[in-house]
Parts: structure tokens; C-alpha cells; sequence
């Protein structure tokens, strides 16, 4: 994945690696409150690929760095949202709660280690880019390939997504 093609960009943290060996030198902690790792965007009519602030983190942290997240998949980002909610008057059964999102390692995961059932969306987003479902699609994975992932901690649910493409 760090070349160009048909589907992915460039995915590196290359162009940024001196600011990061220097930062993470300095002892300076990395706040990330978003650890995708990749998204999946729109570019001149194709489907590419590009990093997120997770695959910088992963990268602060093998350099030395100190990394604090916030958000899926770590369980603060729960807390919060059912704290919030509750201070609001709504109650929070667990048992009628469902997280639904298009990343495994982010929306699934994090689902499941709050105790909540999850939806896995499978043709919106960065998993139906990699998805290949017989098609010539050079950039897709196969679903043996995202099984092998997600048994650790696999959805409730596989549906298509919560809208029209």
C-alpha cells in the first residue's frame, strides 16, 4: 500500500516522519480522538484510499511516543456518550443499543468491548473498499481475508448500510 494505483494513495507517514521523531523526542504526547487507520474517499470517480490519524498514532508510538486516545475503539468514548446521555434523562439499556459502522478494528471492536450489539456495514465505507465480491476490482480483499479478521471479535449483524450509495 505505498504506491499509487487504481485504489490506493499514498499511505505513508513518510513525508511526516521528522516531525514525528522530533516530537516524540521531545517527550510532546500525541492526542488522537480518531484511530481509524484508513478511510475510503472519492477522488475523479474512483474509490481511494488514504491514511488516518490512527496510522499516524501507531507510528508516534513505535518512534516512542506518547499516544492518549479518544474514540472507537477504546471504552472512554462509551463512558462519555452513556454519561452524557444519562445526565440527559435518557437511559441507556445496553440491551437496545447497537453501534453500526463501516470499520471493523474502530466501530465493531469497540462495540463489542462496551457490551453493546454491533452492525457491520458492508457496502458503504472502508470495508465494501475491501470487499471484493467476485468483481475485477483490483482493490478489494476477499471475504475469507475479513473473516480471518473480525473472528476475534466478530458483529451481530452484517448489513448493507444505513443508506443508498
Amino acid at each position: 500500500m505505498g504506491e499509487d494505483s487504481d485504489c490506493f494513495r499514498v499511505l505513508s507517514t513518510k513525508p511526516f516522519e521528522a516531525d514525528l521523531k522530533l516530537c516524540a523526542e521531545k517527550g510532546i504526547p500525541m492526542f488522537n480522538a480518531n484511530p481509524d487507520m484508513t478511510a475510503i474517499t472519492s477522488i475523479g470517480g474512483k474509490q481511494v484510499f488514504h491514511l488516518c490519524q490512527g496510522s499516524f498514532a501507531k507510528r508516534y508510538e513505535e518512534l516512542g511516543g506518547e499516544v492518549l486516545y479518544f474514540g472507537k475503539p477504546h471504552q472512554n468514548i462509551y463512558d462519555y456518550a452513556f454519561r452524557a446521555l444519562e445526565q440527559n434523562g435518557i437511559k441507556v439499556d445496553k440491551s437496545k443499543t447497537i453501534a453500526v459502522g463501516d470499520t471493523w478494528q474502530t466501530d465493531i471492536l469497540g462495540g463489542n468491548n462496551a457490551g453493546i450489539s454491533t452492525a457491520l456495514c458492508t457496502k458503504t465505507g472502508i470495508t465494501a473498499g475491501l470487499i471484493n465480491r467476485g468483481s475485477s476490482n483490483k482493490c478489494g480483499a476477499d471475504w475469507i481475508a475479513l473473516s480471518n479478521i473480525v473472528q476475534k471479535s466478530p458483529p451481530h449483524y452484517l448489513i448493507d448500510g444505513l443508506a443508498k450509495p
